[in-house]
């Protein structure tokens, strides 16, 4: 199972990487607002419901967005006329193209009745011609969340729904998204579709909107006559909506999901068959399995210092060794591969073996030449009864630069261990050892890491 997921991060170079894919992810580690990607709102547009919105950026600090409404706002005219407001924009409007995810992940902080967040795309034409795709967060019900689309539609009620969900709770971090496609758009709520539609589509560019305000009498579901703005600022009251991350991406594109549904059939035991969607993540595109919480990505190509993108070998090798049933018969693994130049132990796994009737024989390539590990008087590892094994292969001279490791699963039977060949510096392997299960992993230097290419063969 380890193998399949270590495979699956190096072995893509052809596929289309992530980030290639990815408009911008912002996860708010820094001590300020991206000023290249977020603007915040001027004029009339500064203006919604109750709330004038700042004319400065929210406050960022421990990896969070803080979207802030305050109920004195200096500027209202008379005093107590309107709630103080946060919002930002991305400067840039983006295209739907052949599909567009935009997700957030957000939490409200002692909410109050009264009280909106909202995560959205907008563009407005006129008032009698604006697109929405949006989340609204409606302090009034915890319990829901409100989605509402515009296609080339007035201002006004829209289209909107509510959808309730089990243990939904709105101040905790939940994971909002919409995905915006040619054909329907569909809302997520922590990865759980709660809405699709093929008949309401906006075609046009948006930007994307993150905002917090009181909404006006009118919206009669979002409003709350207790919650009222306060004309002495020693009477304020400040709340906030924060917002971990946000990421929008270009569809992922069909060779991605392709190698996706061929690991899910091929490795059924791996991946549970079920209508999934595919997700971003920083530089990572993946799925992710909840039954056996395991993350099925792909990372972003591992170019070098000379521009060169390595490639990792066929894509139909590495999958016809991901099925589950490789393991039918005695295997060994690698499951922890130390950096090139590190002094960690290696570590792997047995399958299908008699524990005690097996040991492990480790050789690493140093420079030209291999050499056995961790001893010429100690050539064999055991292995633990769980079937793991772990060994130091920094046991003298430049070990830590070695660039290949290989390991085998040797029958102790017989006459087989007394003849397993001791290597001194050979420049090649005894070919009598690949008759037995073997995995090897080659590193390469890359700024202090390495990339790894591992293999398996059967019995």
């Amino acid at each position: 199972m380890i193998l399949l997921l270590i495979i699956l991060f190096f072995i893509l170079p052809g596929i289309s990487p992530a980030y290639a894919e990815t408009e911008f992810f912002d996860d708010f580690n820094g001590d300020c607002i991206d000023e290249s990607v977020w603007m915040y709102p001027t004029g009339g547009a500064s203006f919604n419901g109750r709330t004038q919105m700042r004319a400065s950026y929210p406050s960022v600090s421990n990896g969070l967005l803080h979207l802030r409404v305050d109920t004195y706002d200096p500027g209202a005219k008379p005093p107590g006329n309107s709630f103080l407001g946060s919002e930002i924009i991305t400067r840039s409007t983006i295209s739907p193209g052949s599909g567009l995810t935009a997700e957030i992940r957000a939490r409200m902080v002692a909410p109050v009745k009264g009280l909106v967040g909202g995560a959205f795309f907008y563009r407005f034409f006129s008032f009698m011609s604006h697109d929405e795709i949006d989340f609204e967060l409606l302090i009034n019900r915890p319990d829901q969340v409100q989605t509402n689309v515009y296609a080339g539609e007035s201002l006004g009620p829209g289209h909107a729904l509510f959808h309730g969900m089990s243990q939904f709770d709105i101040t905790r971090f939940n994971t909002y998204r919409i995905e915006w496609r040619q054909d329907r758009l569909c809302w997520y709520v922590n990865n759980q579709l709660i809405r699709e539609t093929a008949t309401l589509i906006p075609s046009e560019a948006m930007a994307f909107h993150l905002n917090f305000y009181a909404p006006e009498k009118a919206w009669t579901t979002a409003y709350s006559a207790s919650f009222m703005p306060a004309s002495n600022p020693a009477d304020n009251q400040t709340y906030f909506f924060d917002v971990d991350w946000v990421r929008i991406l270009s569809d992922v594109p069909p060779r991605t999901s392709r190698l996706f549904n061929l690991a899910e059939n091929n490795s059924p035991c791996y991946f549970a068959m079920v209508d999934l969607s595919t997700l971003a993540w920083s530089a990572y595109t993946y799925r992710y399995f909840a039954d056996i919480r395991y993350y099925f990505g792909i990372s972003p190509d591992y170019i070098y210092p000379d521009g060169v993108i390595y490639d990792s070998g066929l894509l139909s090798y590495w999958l016809s060794r991901s099925v589950c049933s490789a393991y039918t018969q005695p295997a060994i693994e690698l499951v922890s591969v130390p950096e090139y130049g590190s002094f960690d132990p290696l570590a792997g796994r047995v399958f299908n073996a008699d524990f005690d009737s097996h040991l492990v024989a480790v050789y690493i390539k140093v420079g030209s030449g291999w050499w056995t590990k961790p001893a010429f008087n100690a050539p064999f590892i055991p292995i633990n009864a769980d079937g793991t094994f772990t060994v130091d292969i920094t046991t003298g001279g430049f070990d830590h630069d070695a660039t290949e490791i290989a390991v085998f699963l040797v029958p102790v039977g017989g006459a087989v261990a007394d003849s397993l060949p001791i290597i001194r510096g050979e420049s090649a392997l005894p070919s009598e050892l690949y008759s037995y299960p073997n995995a090897s992993v080659v590193r390469k230097r890359f700024h202090g890491n390495i990339e790894s290419a591992q293999k398996e063969d059967d019995f």
